[in-house]
């Protein structure tokens, strides 16, 4: 596998204070350099991947999923029980400027990964590490030894970042850095860093003493001020962009990430440093500065890190670049090479997931968002009203007015036109209308000269990609889909929507050549995996509380899930999926308990005012063959997992398709294995008497 940027590092927590009435409140955000700057290249559309370890620990699960959330490849990290996942507790000055009180250990020397990650480690364009991974002589033989392997194939960037307290001995520390800095290319340090390198030589002289004649771009972060550059192709001071900082954790990653994912493609080029023309180094770090600029106004590390979209935006709406006709121009060439003209985005499928989910997704600034829809009087509503609120459940977040858009009705000449002109097309019809809906654009396209980037399928379900390409003649590479995870409810009678606070929504990046350019889709290997464990894990625990729970008469979900005997039951269930998942797919536990938790968590939220009939609709296809019920039952009954609880769940559907949908009373027979099918046959009869679910799921484990 071939990498942007690979990093080695500890993945860590920050607790960020938050004032209360009464005190202090502390929030965890991951961090630590290594997963920050590989965060920025992915936000940046680069690929990342992590060498890192954390503990066996509650703080370990939490940092891979998140880790992994923001697209990077966590398969090199390694868990230890030697000791405990790295936390840390902020002090925030008025001004933002951080100060740490650390519990991590640094004395104990631990690996930093695997020796079958540095065997799989793969080939990078960059290859980047801080100090902080040289504390410990394990720790420091694993860096040179994986820093080495990808010298092979790419440059070596080496953050200083000094930190004291690290350091028993500031000579063993100076000498040391010294030696990282004549074998790295890129090289970063604060301006302490260099009085500490360097004494009081000025930039220029302490640049040169640290370049030594060497092909290297050496980089000394200025704070508000910005960052001076020196290297083969000039030398000079590139300005920040002035803000109003909240927290300054994570800025300095910020703009080592922005840099090394803007370098990254004049490496792949062939390009050695000093060919690169200053004015385009410039212009890297303009982006690496708006970068660490709008990471300064954000609470967090990690999760501060701003997408390519928003840092173009933030730095072309600033009046001194503006006022800048060459670096604007340069800029230009950045944002608008596709033309000055917004491209246009359609979503087809104007219902709650289509404008309550994707729509907020776009940059309005660069997409003109177009909804197309059969239902003629939604589009007649969006087209009158001319906007719609999105609040989100707990109020978690100021809620978005939605304007701006255009609206048509599918079958009109305009929809057509629309079509023809669209650069990027969601198709969000329902997965049983997924066909129907390619179809009808392929009609449409045809051999016509479209513009199209992508047609993403924006429904949850297995092979959506193959589904759409039976009916597109636009060529495999330009067909994706992404994974839909947030939860949408409309208002009665308006256009308006309650929505999950989620911004995440992955991707196929194994089969799409090309990178969504919207903040927060990302690209996500094994993705055909990842979807089966959603429809396994998160759709069979829906299906556990919304037929158990109708059931019992309930009409709230979350009352639902939360009921003592469904819940007791959702949490067998959920280790049985977990056992056929992880066996089937190859799952670390760890790694799929975090998910499944993550499922029950939001189905327990009492915020997300959901509704039973809306979770427990169309019976038929949730118990088809393959699907969220029948498949997870099939793999039980193959590995030997205890099924009873999903047994009743597929039970309990089957009683209400036949009292709600009209299903026929023989539907369920044959569709599993024969074994499970006749046991849930025996439940429903049990179930049809009308007999308490813990009497039959106590009779029947």
């Amino acid at each position: 596998m071939e990498y942007d940027v690979i990093s080695v590092g500890e993945p860590v927590i920050d607790f960020v204070p938050v004032r209360t009435g009464d005190g202090l409140t502390y929030k965890a955000y991951p961090g630590g350099g290594a997963v920050n700057v590989l965060a920025e290249v992915s936000a940046m559309g680069g690929s990342a991947r992590l060498l890192g370890v954390v503990g066996q620990d509650l703080f370990g699960d939490f940092l891979l999923e998140q880790v992994k959330n923001r697209g990077i490849d966590v398969s090199g990290i390694y868990r230890t029980a030697d000791k405990n996942t790295g936390i840390g507790f902020v002090q925030l000055s008025p001004q933002g400027e951080r100060s740490f009180l650390s519990y991590r250990n640094y004395e104990t020397d631990t690996r930093l990964y695997s020796r079958q990650a540095l065997e799989t480690m793969g080939k990078c364009s960059v290859f980047h590490f801080t100090s902080v991974s040289l504390v410990g002589e394990t720790q420091r033989r694993d860096t040179f030894e994986a820093a080495a392997k990808a010298r092979q194939t790419g440059m070596i960037s080496f953050d200083v970042n000094y930190r004291e307290d690290m350091w028993g001995h500031p000579k063993e520390a100076k000498e040391l850095f010294m030696d990282c800095i004549k074998k790295a290319d890129i090289v970063k340090l604060s301006e302490e860093e260099k009085l500490f390198l360097c004494g009081e030589a000025d930039h220029l002289a302490a640049a040169r003493l640290l370049c030594q004649n060497q092909d290297k771009l050496i980089l000394i972060s200025m704070g508000a001020l910005g960052s001076y550059y020196y290297y083969g192709g000039g030398e000079g001071i590139c300005p920040a962009i002035p803000v109003t900082a909240k927290d300054t954790t994570g800025c300095g990653d910020a703009f080592t990430g922005a840099l090394l994912a803007n370098l990254v493609p004049w490496m792949k080029k062939g390009y050695r440093l000093a060919d690169i023309p200053e004015p385009e180094i410039r212009k890297i770090l303009t982006l690496a500065n708006g970068a660490g600029s709008i990471c300064a106004t954000r609470y967090g590390s990690m999760s501060a890190m701003p997408y390519r979209e928003e840092v173009e935006r933030f730095i072309t709406a600033d009046p001194v670049n503006k006022r800048d006709s060459a670096l604007c121009q340069g800029l230009k060439d950045i944002t608008e090479e596709e033309g000055a003209d917004r491209e246009t985005v359609v979503i087809l499928g104007a219902g709650l997931s289509g404008r309550g989910y994707l729509a907020r997704q776009l940059d309005f600034e660069k997409h003109q968002l177009v909804f197309l829809d059969k239902d003629e009087s939604l589009i007649h509503k969006l087209v009158a009203d001319g906007h719609y609120r999105i609040e989100f459940f707990g109020q978690a977040r100021e809620a978005i007015v939605m304007d701006g858009y255009k609206a048509f009705a599918v079958g009109t000449e305009e929809a057509k036109e629309q079509l023809r002109q669209a650069s990027y097309l969601f198709i969000c019809v329902g997965q049983e209308n997924l066909e129907e809906a390619s179809s009808y654009v392929g009609g449409i396209l045809g051999d016509f000269d479209v513009r199209l980037k992508a047609v993403i399928a924006a429904e949850n379900g297995v092979d959506n990609r193959k589904r759409m390409e039976k009916h597109l003649s636009l060529g495999k590479s330009l067909c994706t889909e992404c994974l839909m995870l947030c939860t949408t409810i409309g208002r009665e009678d308006t256009l308006d929507i309650w929505s999950e606070d989620m911004d995440y929504l992955p991707y196929d990046g194994d089969h799409f050549a090309g990178r969504l350019p919207f903040g927060h889709l990302v690209s996500c290997r094994r993705f055909d995996t990842l979807v089966r464990r959603k429809i396994y894990t998160y759709n069979a625990l829906s299906a556990c509380i919304a037929y158990l729970g109708a059931y019992k008469g309930y009409t709230d979900y979350s009352k639902a899930a939360t009921d003592p005997e469904i819940f007791d039951i959702t949490e067998e269930l959920e280790g049985c999926l977990n056992q056929a998942v992880c066996r089937e797919y190859q799952v670390e536990p760890q790694e799929q308990a975090a998910f499944s938790a993550l499922a029950k968590k939001k189905f327990r939220n009492p915020y997300i005012k959901d509704t039973i009939a809306r979770n427990a609709r169309n019976v038929a296809r949730k118990i088809a063959a393959g699907e969220r019920i029948a498949e997870p039952l099939r793999l039980m009954q193959r590995f030997g997992i205890p099924a009873k609880a999903l047994e009743l769940t597929a039970a309990a559907a089957f009683l209400y398709g036949v009292r709600q949908e009209g299903m026929e009373e023989d539907f369920f027979v044959g569709r599993p294995e024969k074994q499970t099918a006749d046991s849930v046959m025996n439940i429903y009869h049990l179930l049809k008497k009308g007999i308490s679910i813990q009497d039959i799921f106590g009779n029947q484990k």
